[in-house]
């Protein structure tokens, strides 16, 4: 069975250290490319009136970004310039990864069609390329941001997985839920979907995490699932996280290693756009 490898990293945004970015996927890049998942226009928001309830929900990397100025992603131009020569070179594509980030900005119910048509544009054409994949702030979608990011034409890499209510109703919204509930009661919440799931508008990939609360035999579990399934293995984590912890930077290196070992042609290295082509 054939097998698609693709690798998300979130939270790429204005602050971002392009040395850090080279540091970290210099080597990888080179054997799978990374999707980075960029947001637009960090910032702009009520920092006055947060409570001590929404600053406790930020970790400490966030509450550095909490300001009210936006800053676009364009005026960071070596991190720029060093995403375009990946891009250009087929080590990376971008991803949108909600327009300002607040915590949870795609769970509003807004019409959200206007902002993310502009990000879109924005996107696409600082980085010469079309942006077709989105991942939401904190893994967070609602019905409202779910219609405009499909009337958009992307593609959304989840989590483990949504619920109903966090989807436009439909039948189809129902049906995935249920492959989900399937997945998890046969074989475990460990483990994801080896194929996107279709929503008629538009499709969902779940993804496995490398966070400060992954285990590695159970992220290779997962791996040996997926490859013995064929369909898609996406990792997703966050630079941050992989510099600040180098045992997830090992993590991960030690997982596109064993997939490189275990290929045998069968496993392609892709961008999460690859993983909405039909197998």
């Amino acid at each position: 069975m054939s097998l698609r490898f693709a690798i998300r990293d979130d939270d790429v945004c204005f602050h971002t250290d392009a040395g850090i970015l080279r540091e970290l996927y210099g080597d990888i890049s080179r054997d799978c490319p990374v999707s980075f998942s960029c947001i637009p226009f960090v910032g702009g928001f009520d920092v006055d009136g947060f409570t001590p309830e929404k600053w406790a929900q930020l970790d400490l990397q966030w509450r550095d970004w909490q300001t009210k100025e936006i800053l676009a992603i364009d005026e960071n131009q070596e991190l720029v310039a060093l995403l375009r020569n990946w891009c250009n070179d087929g080590r990376a594509s971008i991803m949108l990864h909600g327009i300002h980030h607040d915590l949870y900005e795609f769970v509003q119910d807004k019409d959200f069609s206007a902002d993310i048509r502009e990000a879109k544009k924005y996107l696409d054409e600082l980085f010469a390329q079309a942006v077709t994949v989105a991942s939401s702030p904190n893994n967070s979608l609602g019905p409202s941001s779910t219609r405009a990011l499909a009337s958009n034409g992307f593609n959304v890499l989840t989590a483990f997985g949504h619920l109903p209510g966090e989807r436009p109703a439909s039948v189809r919204n129902y049906l995935n839920f249920l492959r989900l509930l399937y997945l998890y009661f046969r074989y475990g919440k460990r483990y994801r979907l080896t194929l996107p799931l279709n929503f008629g508008s538009h499709s969902e990939q779940p993804c496995y995490e490398i966070g400060p609360s992954t285990r590695y035999d159970e992220l290779v579990e997962g791996f040996e699932f997926a490859l013995e399934r064929g369909g898609n293995f996406v990792v997703a984590t966050h630079y941050y996280h992989l510099s600040a912890n180098p045992a997830l930077h090992t993590m991960l290196t030690s997982l596109v290693s064993l997939a490189k070992k275990r290929a045998s042609g069968s496993i392609q290295f892709v961008t999460a756009e690859r993983l909405f082509e039909s197998s």
